[in-house]
């Protein structure tokens, strides 16, 4: 059931072949062969897709900045954002993740760059094609859900997705776990 609900949700995102996702993680490239081997038809959708890519954050700056993770990803965030950023006119950057650190590392990308975001607003519906715009939404899951609220919560992306993508506002948007009785 995962795999089927994590391969829909990537298929969405990467359906518009404007998108590029970037797939930025603190586990080893070792370890997510080792578990996109697990998820097959997710596997897939991210092989079939020459825009989507897999970084480990860990891979490149384990060793420059031990025990920094959030440093990682701000690293990586901060290097996509230079190599992106030449190539699209319109951007919206959304990072999805259980640890503050991607939130945190996505925030410090939208205040690093808030003179060029300024530039862009107001952007509206009807200008949306003649005007660069840039937006920053953060998906923040619970960390270590339980399997069924893990796949609640993909659901839910899954049902919001497109709202998200194309929403012209910057988000921020939090799961929460409340327990169970």
């Amino acid at each position: 059931l995962l795999d089927e609900k994590l391969s829909l949700f990537l298929m969405k995102i990467t359906a518009n072949e404007q998108n590029i996702v970037k797939i930025v993680t603190n586990a080893s490239m070792t370890w997510i062969y080792a578990t996109l081997y697990l998820l097959p038809k997710t596997l897939d959708v991210i092989k079939s897709n020459k825009k989507t890519s897999i970084i480990s954050a860990r891979d490149l700056y384990k060793n420059k900045y031990p025990q920094n993770t959030e440093y990682w990803k701000i690293m990586v965030f901060d290097r996509i954002y230079d190599n992106v950023i030449r190539h699209a006119k319109n951007i919206s950057f959304i990072s999805i993740g259980d640890a503050h650190y991607e939130k945190n590392a996505l925030i410090n990308l939208f205040n690093k760059n808030l003179e060029k975001v300024n530039k862009c607003i107001p952007v509206s519906e009807h200008n949306r094609n003649k005007v660069s715009f840039y937006t920053f939404k953060t998906i923040k899951l619970v960390n270590t859900p339980e399997y069924d609220d893990l796949i609640e919560q993909i659901n839910i992306m899954n049902a919001n997705i497109y709202s998200i993508i194309n929403s012209m506002r910057n988000m921020e948007i939090s799961f929460i776990s409340y327990a169970k009785k």
